[in-house]
Parts: C-alpha cells; structure tokens; sequence
C-alpha cells in the first residue's frame, strides 16, 4: 500500500469501544501513513504519529472527508451520506452488539439493505482491507446519489424496535 495516501479513520459518537476497527486498522497501517482518526469514546491503541481527537465541528469533519483519499468508518448514515455528497465511496465496518460495540445491529442491517446500491464498500478484515486499497477500490465512485429508501429504512427500524421490545 502507498504510504502517500490520505486516511481518514471515523468511529462515531456511540459510548462504546469500537475494537473491530481498531483490530482492523492495527494490521492494516504502517505507523508512516498519514492518518487521521476521530476515535470518540473509543480506546486509543495507536501510534502517536497520526492525528488523533475524539470530535470536532461539522465543517471541520466534512473537510476532512473532502480531503481524504480513503475513508474508512463506522457504518453510520451520517458519515456516509456526508462521503456520498462530494461523491466518496467509503469502506465501513459495523459495530455489532454481539461484540459490546453497539445496542443493536441497526448499522448491520443497514449495510445489508444498502450493500446492492454500491454506495459503499463493507469490509469485514484487515486483509480484505488490505486487498481492497491494493486494488484502488477507494477509487470507485457510488454508483449513483443517495437517494433515501424510506420504506427499507421503516422496516429496518420496526425490527429493530420488535427486537428491543421481544427482549
């Protein structure tokens, strides 16, 4: 992988360690890349050569996806329809609440319902990572603007709801 690539690392804003990420960028980055993570509430396992900070305004976060060649975050709405705007495709890993990363798996669930529309790339290791900037697949723009699937969105949301009240 170039070291002259620009990473930019998001984590959210939930209240839980996100390891899966950290797992994943900890085999995949060289301490000499140039990365820049917003780690939030998460533990910070990584080298002190990248920037690093736990949140920041909305035009400072919007710039550095702007700025980035490869966004690599949670697989929150925000973040992506943000990366979607300025026609960035990112890779997102899930946070899954088998893993105490999350409450529920509403992010899983969203990949999957989203996943067909190419609107960004799910990654699951840090060899398929690994494989996916080898081959440029940052490179690849959505393939088309994001458009809201309202009705998918309603039923994600009502399962996740039948869920928490089945429990």
């Amino acid at each position: 992988m170039s070291n002259k690539l620009k990473f930019f690392i998001v984590y959210g804003n939930m209240k839980l360690d996100f390891k899966t990420l950290s797992d994943i960028l900890l085999n995949t980055f060289d301490p000499s890349f140039d990365v820049t993570i917003q780690l939030g509430y998460s533990k910070n396992v990584f080298n002190n050569n990248y920037e690093i900070f736990d949140f920041c305004d909305s035009l400072k976060f919007k710039n550095y996806i702007k700025e980035a060649d490869v966004i690599i975050s949670h697989a929150g709405v925000g973040v992506i329809s943000e990366c979607l705007k300025v026609d960035k495709k990112p890779f997102v890993v899930c946070r899954r609440s088998k893993l105490n990363e999350h409450i529920n798996d509403h992010q899983y669930d969203f990949c999957y319902n989203y996943l067909k529309d190419n609107l960004f790339t799910k990654v699951e290791n840090s060899i398929q990572l690994k494989n996916f900037i080898t081959i440029n697949k940052h490179l690849e723009k959505p393939s088309r603007n994001f458009i809201t699937n309202l009705e998918g969105m309603k039923n994600v949301l009502y399962n996740i709801i039948d869920e928490e009240l089945n429990k």
